[in-house]
């Protein structure tokens, strides 16, 4: 993984999030259309997944610092905003799983080649199979025990983007894939991992010997993946504005 970038995802948001307004630039024309795609998930149907209280909340601030005219000015239309629960937010659709797979293969659809295209998912994961190589994102609609079905493997969101053509493609993650509890029926779980290529699903492969990423793939992550983050700030990225 060679040409990808880990870095802190909580700090990159607030920092911006705490950047004072400023005239938008428009961007040359060669420079292309920002397509995105915004997942918050605070809470499922399931006592047994986690809940995450201000991954919502971070959403939409992320897509209202996105669509602000006076920083990036990202067109609404091209962005993708799914929510645990999008009522009263407009333009939000339910994060279930079938309407993120609909948003992520609409982007690698639409994105050509000189395009950027951002991905944030804040949520929680957990292992799949019987030794913990494999992994899941939990949707609005996921449940534990029937997550080999009704989450997102790794493997499928791999497969939804993978037409892809954008060389300018950066993924905002903060995940946890020990997102679960056992509420007291003392799970047998594989323990999970990331193995030698974490983040394929994101970051492409190359197929070479060295399973490097794609050109110009890059990430920011909010953990590695295996803990939940840093709880730096207990109300959440969105009050950085205070």
């Amino acid at each position: 993984m060679a040409k990808a970038l880990f870095t802190t995802l909580g700090g990159l948001l607030a920092a911006l999030l705490l950047v004072g307004p400023a005239p938008a630039v428009a961007p040359p024309s060669s420079a292309g259309t920002t397509y995105a795609v915004i997942v918050g998930i605070g809470k499922t149907g399931d006592a047994k997944i986690i809940p995450r209280p201000t991954a919502e909340a971070d959403a939409r601030a992320w897509h209202k610092l996105l669509t602000d005219t006076t920083r990036f000015d990202v067109k609404p239309a091209d962005v993708r905003l799914l929510l645990g629960d999008p009522k009263g937010v407009e333009g939000a659709e339910q994060a279930t799983r079938e309407n993120i797979l609909k948003a992520l293969k609409w982007t690698a659809g639409k994105a050509k080649p000189n395009d950027m295209v951002l991905f944030v998912w804040l949520g929680q994961g957990a292992p799949l199979g019987e030794t913990g190589e494999r992994l899941c994102y939990f949707a609005s609609n996921s449940t534990f025990d029937g997550r080999d079905k009704d989450a997102l493997s790794a493997n499928e969101i791999a497969d939804a983007v993978k037409g892809l053509k954008s060389q300018r493609v950066a993924t905002f993650l903060d995940v946890n894939f020990k997102g679960f509890t056992d509420k007291g029926d003392k799970l047998a779980i594989a323990e999970p991992t990331l193995g030698k290529t974490p983040y394929r699903e994101w970051l492409g492969d190359d197929e070479s010997e060295d399973h490097n990423a794609l050109p110009g793939r890059v990430m920011f992550l909010a953990n590695n993946g295996l803990h939940p983050s840093s709880s730096w700030r207990r109300k959440g990225l969105a009050a950085s504005r205070g």
